[in-house]
């Protein structure tokens, strides 16, 4: 993993530049997989995730900080109460964070139960995208995961949206070259 010097950070920059409708089949899953939960997808985008996350009765809460896109809270994560939410979903942003170590601190404290995230596979993509300051192989989305929590689960998928994405052990994770890659963090 190696910082992206090029790197231009999108919380700062509103509209589509940059950002894109790709993970529409993650959060399908996770609205499928979770009923009747409070969830908030931080650094929602679009906002696209709201239908897709909200089936099975899910209310669902978008977080956005960039200007002039909609979101429920535009405050940073850091504002966020603790436990104030059963699911806290964080679909390709982590790879965005300057900071991520503490973000994900901050996730974790947000959710009463777990965190669910995706990004790319840094063994695929080697971190070309300009919005992106770093991206992870699986052994350090593990390692960064780990200071965390304890209990994980992880997913891969053969394509960057989610869609078909299974469950796989730690040594399949660890080895994989799927070009998405997600981890499931409960408390």
């Amino acid at each position: 993993m190696k910082d992206n010097e090029n790197f231009i950070d999108l919380a700062f920059k509103g509209g589509s530049d940059g950002r894109r409708d790709s993970q529409s089949g993650w959060q399908v899953y996770i609205g499928q997989y979770y009923k009747n939960k409070k969830i908030i997808d931080i650094g929602s985008g679009l906002g696209n995730s709201r239908p897709r996350l909200s089936v099975n009765d899910n209310e669902v809460t978008l977080q956005e900080p960039a200007p002039e896109l909609q979101a429920d809270i535009k405050e940073e994560l850091a504002e966020i109460p603790s436990d104030s939410y059963e699911i806290v979903t964080c679909f390709d942003v982590i790879e965005h964070i300057p900071d991520d170590s503490t973000f994900l601190k901050d996730l974790f404290r947000v959710c009463k139960n777990t965190v669910f995230m995706t990004t790319p596979n840094f063994r695929v993509f080697g971190c070309k995208n300009k919005y992106h300051i770093r991206e992870y192989t699986p052994p350090e989305l593990v390692e960064l995961c780990e200071d965390f929590s304890s209990n994980l689960e992880f997913l891969v998928c053969n394509n960057t949206t989610g869609a078909g994405c299974f469950k796989v052990d730690r040594k399949t994770f660890l080895e994989s070259n799927a070009p998405a890659l997600a981890v499931f963090l409960h408390k």
